[in-house]
């Protein structure tokens, strides 16, 4: 059976090789347009790995003492780690204003400037008396230097807070909600932002932990996914059974399944568009490989075997196909880089599609298969 199944394989390269590059064309550019969408879904993912609202863990210190959350700062110490990206700690007064402390790097997506800058790496990690604050704070105080305490900071840069990296991630079960209070925002005809009616100053964290007790810390990692993410959690409240300890609301695996999905329709739409041209091309191959039945029948092969022959010739062509489609995206994917971001996709899900393209083929094409298959075996009983 394997031997004929072969032999027929062969020929059917040898004579047919027009009408089989053609199909092969068609397979291979339905599955590469797939592999490019479900690679666009893994790259989100990856961005999600590294953004705030997937990649963070919210800390509620609750009644800790400052020397719990000091040796806690030791523990997360960002220097000698570089799976934390910043750490922030926010303590909010009376009269709504925020006090930060900023310890990390990426702050251009926190604070947006709008003169002057934010703290240097240098600044941060020596504890300069500097402070960044908020246009809002500005326009009821334009001095040049704050007094914090005992110390004065010297204002270097002014902006705004983007306050979605932090209420966005704080999840239900938070005991802390900063950012819950109504501002003017929330009437729908100001047209003003929420984030310009926040008042707030930023020093570096060495210096917030010498004059503040944190209401909520957030750290964010980089390239965490949730096991890294349950992992650290598990680590702070293991050292810190008092602190409330928070998951984000949505992680980046759950970023990936909601993308994945996505893709996955819209490829499923793909498919059912590119099937209606493969549709043709396998049937004229079908068409093609009639006179072929009765030899098959003289070969004493039963119809089910006969529809085996065909429609496994056509599984090893869409095996090809798809080879030659994520080799291709492959190939191709530092180009697509400069476009737009792209990863390799999931080879099981990728998998997954072309077994689906395959069988809304088969059972596109089946009804005319087995009509002339069962034809040719009436006309040789008779």
């Amino acid at each position: 059976m394997n031997h004929i199944f072969l032999s027929f394989l062969w020929a059917d390269i040898h004579r047919k090789k027009g009408l089989l590059l053609i199909l092969l064309v068609g397979i291979i550019v339905t599955m590469y347009c797939i592999c490019e969408m479900l690679g666009i879904a893994v790259s989100e993912y990856e961005m999600a790995k590294n953004w705030s609202d997937y990649s963070s863990l919210i800390v509620n210190p609750g009644d800790e003492q400052s020397t719990e959350i000091r040796r806690m700062n030791q523990l997360l110490d960002r220097a000698g780690n570089e799976e934390i990206a910043n750490i922030i700690y926010l303590t909010k007064s009376e009269n709504g204003l925020y006090i930060v402390g900023w310890d990390g790097t990426e702050q251009t997506r926190w604070f947006p400037h709008s003169s002057g800058r934010f703290f240097t790496e240098e600044e941060v990690l020596e504890g300069e008396k500097v402070a960044y604050v908020s246009e809002q704070y500005q326009k009821d105080d334009r001095s040049k230097e704050i007094k914090i305490g005992d110390d004065l900071y010297t204002v270097i840069g002014v902006g705004w807070m983007g306050t979605f990296n932090f209420n966005s991630m704080i999840p239900d079960e938070s005991k802390v909600h900063l950012f819950t209070e109504e501002t003017p925002y929330d009437d729908p005809n100001t047209g003003r932002l929420r984030e310009e009616y926040f008042r707030f100053i930023v020093i570096p964290a060495s210096c917030y932990l010498e004059s503040f007790e944190p209401d909520q810390i957030l750290i964010q990692f980089n390239d965490a996914d949730n096991k890294k993410l349950k992992t650290y959690k598990k680590t702070l409240k293991k050292e810190f059974p008092k602190m409330q300890v928070c998951l984000p609301k949505h992680t980046a695996e759950t970023r990936l399944a909601e993308k994945t999905i996505v893709y996955i329709r819209k490829s499923l739409i793909l498919s059912l568009i590119a099937g209606l041209t493969l549709f043709q091309l396998v049937l004229q191959w079908v068409k093609a490989s009639v006179r072929e039945f009765s030899v098959y029948h003289l070969c004493g092969l039963t119809s089910a075997k006969i529809l085996w022959m065909i429609y496994g010739r056509l599984l090893c062509y869409f095996l090809t196909g798809t080879a030659a489609a994520a080799l291709l995206q492959k190939i191709t994917l530092p180009l697509m880089q400069i476009i737009y971001r792209e990863e390799t996709p999931s080879y099981l899900i990728l998998g997954l599609m072309m077994g689906l393209v395959f069988l809304f083929i088969s059972a596109a094409t089946l009804p005319l298969v087995f009509k002339e298959v069962r034809r040719i075996g009436e006309d040789r009983n008779a």
